[in-house]
């Protein structure tokens, strides 16, 4: 379970997430896609603005740990969106003067959700942007962007493999992104998996908070993510609570390849977790960039190595 030390005070700590992050898993029919803004690239005018996509009778669902969470977006006129959460459901409606499709609040308090938001009138059309995600952490620093982090790469520019991972099965070095089918694309340096592939990896110690980025590419894909130990939920008695997933299961989709974080959650920074990333499609959809490790309330663990996993189904 997270720990919680009476000595420190909590600082939001923000993630916003573009709509094309598979962490959001979309359902219902999705008429256009769009990925637009900074992370563009390749042929043709990209549109102004985030990452987009025009949904019509859908549902979003993601599973989230966080203080409050904001789904970003707008309608082309009023549109009735549902949201379910723990044990809460309500019914809330979005404009065209409006940034905010849905949002949830949880007082501050650690708690695993399954948040859903559902569009209930199917005579307007809404657009999404993204998500933006707030977990309040235990820290000991004036902001959470005082606080140390670390981040490993999978592999540099020359293709030499990191050792803070374990490798298995076909990993393919790619030094740039791009757009499918345009050549054109810029530097990052990633290993596409496929096959049987996957990895792992030990999460440092005094770890508060974890991201892994990577890429998904233009034909889709699925991968998994487990924990060990499993992550944990907490007892909110207000909103209810979840029992996190384990493994996390993620479908990528995007209409070209783009840079994305893979996965992202709070962790307990009293435990060493391993962490495998699996389940990879077979078509070489899901790259892996790297894992970011924040460290809220002690400074990063020194010498760090990990270990093969002890065994993989």
């Amino acid at each position: 379970m997270l720990a919680a030390p009476a000595y420190a005070s909590k600082k939001l700590f923000n993630l916003s997430l573009p709509v094309i992050s598979p962490v959001l898993q979309f359902s219902g029919s999705i008429s256009e896609t769009y990925d637009t803004g900074g992370d563009w690239v390749g042929q043709g005018t990209p549109l102004t603005g985030d990452s987009i996509r025009r949904l019509d009778e859908y549902s979003t669902t993601i599973d989230f740990a966080g203080t409050n969470i904001q789904f970003l977006g707008n309608a082309s006129d009023t549109s009735v969106v549902s949201v379910s959460y723990g044990q809460w459901q309500y019914v809330t409606e979005t404009s065209a003067n409006s940034s905010v499709i849905a949002a949830a609040q949880s007082n501050l308090t650690y708690a695993w959700y399954e948040m859903v938001v559902t569009q209930t009138n199917s005579d307007t059309d809404v657009w999404m942007t993204g998500v933006d995600i707030n977990t309040a952490l235990e820290t000991e620093f004036d902001s959470i962007w005082d606080a140390p982090n670390r981040t490993e790469a999978v592999v540099d520019s020359l293709g030499d493999k990191n050792e803070f991972f374990y490798f298995y099965g076909q990993w393919a070095y790619n030094a740039s992104i791009g757009s499918v089918p345009s050549p054109v694309g810029r530097p990052y340096n990633h290993l596409v998996g496929s096959g049987d592939a996957y990895l792992n990896f030990n999460v440092p110690q005094n770890t508060s908070f974890i991201i892994i980025n990577g890429t998904v590419g233009y034909l889709g894909g699925h991968y998994n993510v487990t924990l060990d130990p499993p992550l944990s939920g907490t007892q909110d008695y207000t909103l209810g609570s979840e029992s996190p997933p384990n493994p996390f299961t993620f479908n990528s989709e995007s209409r070209w390849e783009s840079e994305a974080v893979l996965f992202a959650a709070p962790l307990d920074p009293t435990e060493e977790y391993d962490v495998i990333i699996d389940n990879i499609d077979t078509d070489g959809s899901v790259g892996v960039y790297g894992a970011t490790f924040y460290f809220a309330t002690n400074p990063p663990s020194s010498n760090v190595t990990s270990t093969p996993s002890p065994g993989h189904p």
